[in-house]
């Protein structure tokens, strides 16, 4: 069945690369059934040496996210540093932000907060609107960085955002 999927393609807007459906079902899925999503992604694994770069990259983003959804441990610095730089090269609005965030909790995972605020605020320069689970998300760990560093008040007022995009969102 994976094949068959595979042969059906869908554009997402990445470059106007058109991706095979089994990623397009991974992306859909990662917000609400990371493992499902996850499975997907492991399944699509044997294609991966024969997809095109861009299509990579797209998987690549999607491994960092179902990851961290789930909690998963593991050193994923290099693709996660991989991912970003190339949709800076390709200047693709669309995943940069979330690339971005993948950054940013990679440095602040190890223990270098102002690279992964740098990389927060990148990636809540670049978001889109309509994002707000995503934009409240990034306040969030934007907060958590003030907080840490002790910076209570700023940390406080970020946290406030995170909670009206938040809000904003689980009212749609």
């Amino acid at each position: 069945i994976g094949g068959i999927l595979n042969l059906l393609l869908i554009t997402t807007g990445c470059q106007s690369t058109v991706q095979p459906l089994l990623l397009v079902k991974a992306d859909s899925l990662s917000h609400i059934q990371p493992d499902s999503a996850f499975r997907l992604l492991i399944s699509y694994r044997s294609e991966l040496s024969t997809a095109d770069k861009d299509t990579r990259m797209y998987y690549y983003l999607l491994q960092l996210r179902t990851a961290d959804k789930m909690d998963l441990q593991g050193n994923r610095d290099s693709i996660a540093f991989r991912v970003a730089r190339y949709y800076e090269k390709h200047n693709s609005k669309k995943h940069l932000s979330e690339a971005y965030f993948h950054m940013g909790k990679m440095y602040n995972k190890h223990g270098d907060a102002p690279q992964g605020l740098k990389n927060f605020l990148k990636a809540l320069e670049n978001s889109h609107p309509g994002e707000d689970w995503f934009i409240g998300e990034l306040y969030t760990q934007i907060g958590q960085i003030y907080f840490y560093q002790d910076m209570y008040e700023k940390a406080l007022s970020v946290f406030q955002e995170a909670y009206r995009y938040s809000t904003t969102y689980n009212d749609n």
